[in-house]
């Protein structure tokens, strides 16, 4: 063990002086990047400016989750209270400047693995560090080194380290379960998620990530409560800021043998927050994505959250704990027993969050490393790795089992020895690629769609984080409670007076509709509106104002200027999709003023519709200009449509607060608690006239109209902004169809 501590002891000083170096230099050649762009990196990771055109595999929000969201909690959170252990509350101003400095080294990291990714012989993607070195560096020995130090590091801390963190956790609480029933478990359920490829293992890592922090918000709530409970105050600690900050001005603070105990204590932080480790980015490479950079820059999200958000919490835990409990902070378990102690309801709620956090770990640890050996010797020696992991991971399970405390102090040296020397080697890697990293950022600059208001850019992250199919649901339950005529005329009134709504067009007055609902689909008034007769004219199925019109180019489509999806992610549906290639199309955008019921744009035949649950976004300007691929993402319900003249299909894409979508030939409704795609072809025939009642929305939304090739043409006067209402003409078939 005198060995271990020497080499940790021997690698901090070379390991700090790299990671200061790398990221100042970083943070100097990018000109102070972070702060311009930390905004905007949170917005790229909700997925707002992806859009499922692009080649990939998985979404930024799940590579979040699977690379970096088990460092992001137990990670810093360990990481923190390790470092107060050895360093105190003195070592936190360094850990803020390190989580500073490691954020351009993230977005380097995972922008080379973008850049450099490849794809194997058997069509899977290959992503990381050894990529980058080997391709960007043209050296695979030096490759070669680092894959074998990185799958050493794998066994360490996605396996040993794990089940250690989750048996100390466990213990700390009182249920006596063995070790080695924790990696047994940990082993079955990393095998069924590991068979479902990189897609499942992001996919069930953001519900792990989510439940787990969850959980770890409630546990802080719960804590803080019961500290006040059991020391009768709450207060903010006077003197958490002096012991923090206080000591930076004296000559003490900077001598040797603090400056070495800090050094000491944000290394650890360091390699428990895995930084430079290059797990993140073998994810990473694998998201999809349009420029490397995109993904880049929501790397530097997660140092931000380890550093000034979580470290700073349990640092002022940590405080507090010690004053209640003097000589806690030396305890090896980062206070947990003090903690159970206090409450005996934190084990309910820190468990299963250290279960669900600790596996998603483990997940992208086998993953990464499965990856590196992918690159070693192809497939098989991938598969070698991953029942090497698995053996590893038992026999750690085994030997931390009983009185094997000295396994115990080898796993957690051999993680933070590992994380240094492969962190050491990846940013060398990094450093000597500074050139491109900050051309692919420039790269994606230029595109011009990059557009970051801190208010817009707030609005969007906050829609994008709230639960918006369930507000809308609950919107909907709301909108059709029927009220006393006197409650309820008034809110109609009121809603009427907010959105302008021309009640002289309404079928019925005010007073007779019971509920919100019926007045969103409220029916027009005989004459309201003529439909154009024309032989062959295609009347707008709605009222509304024109967003977009045009040609479907190349399979894409124009959201706003810079932005585009594709015709094919917006049906998402192979069947009728190949109908409507290099064809013609026009968006429609509905506001709370408009009539919500659709029609049939021409006469013809209903041949089916297609079903895609998605989310619920707004589609108003702000999101149209904000999230790129928005109305692919959103729930859509869409008819097609066989006319002489060729195929129509009206998509009817779903936005947030709309409580459903309806259709009359059919009884299939959108935003149900239960969803999944689907494709109906009628064996009959459904006859549609021009201006029949086609479906409604139950508030405003978007339509889409989509025309097959050369099958038609606009009229002079659409453009965009242009505001239409039903039965009006918008263009007419050419009849060459």
């Amino acid at each position: 063990m005198t060995g271990l501590l020497e080499l940790r002891d021997s690698l901090t000083l070379p390991f700090i002086l790299v990671m200061a170096a790398g990221g100042l230099y970083l943070t100097v050649y990018m000109r102070f990047f972070q702060f311009k762009y930390l905004l905007l990196g949170g917005k790229i990771l909700t997925g707002a400016l992806d859009w499922k055109g692009s080649r990939g595999k998985i979404t930024p929000v799940d590579a979040f989750c699977a690379g970096s969201g088990a460092t992001v909690l137990p990670g810093a959170i360990i990481g923190s209270a390790a470092a107060f252990a050895i360093a105190g509350p003195g070592v936190l101003p360094w850990i803020w400047i390190f989580a500073f400095l490691s954020m351009p080294l993230q977005y380097a990291a995972s922008t080379l693995s973008l850049r450099f990714r490849a794809v194997t012989q058997s069509g899977s993607m290959l992503a990381g560090p050894a990529l980058i070195i080997e391709k960007g560096l043209k050296a695979r020995w030096l490759a070669l080194v680092f894959s074998f130090l990185f799958i050493a590091a794998s066994f360490f801390s996605g396996a040993g380290f794990t089940v250690f963190a989750l048996h100390e956790t466990i213990a700390a609480a009182g249920p006596s379960i063995p070790a080695i029933t924790i990696s047994l478990i940990g082993g079955v359920l990393l095998t069924l998620i590991s068979l479902g490829g990189i897609r499942r293992i992001g996919w069930v890592s953001r519900y792990l990530f989510m439940a787990g922090l969850f959980l770890t918000l409630l546990s802080i709530v719960v804590l803080f409560y019961n500290i006040y409970i059991y020391s009768g105050r709450l207060t903010l600690q006077s003197g958490f800021f002096p012991a923090v900050w206080g000591s930076l001005g004296t000559a003490e603070y900077f001598s040797r043998a603090n400056l070495m105990k800090y050094a000491l204590a944000t290394s650890v932080f360091l390699a428990l927050t895995e930084t430079g480790s290059g797990k993140a980015s073998a994810i990473a490479g694998l998201v999809r994505t349009d420029f490397p950079a995109k993904q880049g820059l929501s790397a530097l999200v997660p140092p931000f959250l380890e550093g000034p958000v979580v470290s700073s919490v349990i640092f002022f835990l940590a405080m507090r704990l010690e004053e209640l409990f003097p000589g806690s902070s030396s305890q090896s378990s980062f206070f947990l027993t003090r903690i159970f102690t206090i409450s005996p309801a934190l084990p309910y709620l820190i468990i299963p969050a250290a279960a669900s956090l600790f596996l998603t770990s483990m997940n992208s640890w086998m993953f990464s490393g499965y990856q590196t050996a992918h690159f070693i010797g192809g497939r098989k020696s991938g598969a070698a790795f991953q029942i090497s992991f698995l053996i590893v991971l038992f026999a750690a399970g085994y030997l931390l089992h009983g009185d094997h405390s000295r396994f115990a102090e080898i796993v957690f040296l051999g993680t933070i020895c590992s994380g240094m020397f492969v962190a050491l080697f990846a940013v060398a890697a990094l450093l000597l690629q500074a050139k491109t990293a900050r051309t692919e950022l420039r790269k994606y600059l230029d595109t011009g769609r990059v557009r970051y208001e801190i208010s817009k850019d707030f609005y969007l992250l906050l829609m994008t984080a709230l639960p918006k199919n369930l507000l809308s649901r609950l919107f909907g339950f709301l909108s059709m409670l029927r009220l006393p005529r006197f409650m309820m005329v008034p809110i109609l009134q009121a809603f009427a007076r907010v959105y302008q709504i021309n009640l002289d067009e309404a079928e019925l007055n005010l007073k007779d509709y019971p509920s919100l609902n019926k007045f969103f689909t409220r029916a027009l008034r005989e004459g309201a509106r003529v439909v154009d007769a024309g032989e062959r004219t295609i009347v707008s199925p709605v009222d509304g104002t024109v967003s977009q019109f045009g040609e479907i180019t190349d399979g894409r489509m124009i959201q706003a200027k810079g932005i585009f999806y594709t015709m094919e992610d917006l049906l998402d549906c192979p069947e009728f999709a190949p109908e409507f290639v290099d064809g013609s199309y026009i968006v429609i955008y509905l506001s709370p003023q408009d009539y919500h019921r659709i029609h049939s744009p021409f006469m013809g035949n209903v041949k089916g519709y297609s079903y895609s649950p998605g989310k619920l976004f707004m589609v108003n300007q702000i999101a149209v200009n904000g999230l790129h691929g928005l109305f692919p993402k959103n729930e859509r319900l869409t008819t097609y449509l066989e006319t002489k003249n060729g195929m129509i299909a009206v998509v009817k894409v779903g936005a947030t607060n709309v409580g459903k979508i309806s259709v009359t030939y059919d009884t299939i409704q959108t935003n149900r608690w239960i969803r999944r795609s689907k494709t109906h072809r009628y064996d009959r025939q459904i006859l549609m006239d021009r201006g029949q009642e086609l479906g409604r929305f139950e508030m405003g939304s978007t339509v889409i109209l989509l025309f097959q090739k050369n099958a038609m043409r606009f009229l002079p006067k659409i453009e965009e902004k242009f505001k239409v209402k039903f039965g009006q003409a918008i263009g007419e078939f050419t009849g060459k169809k």
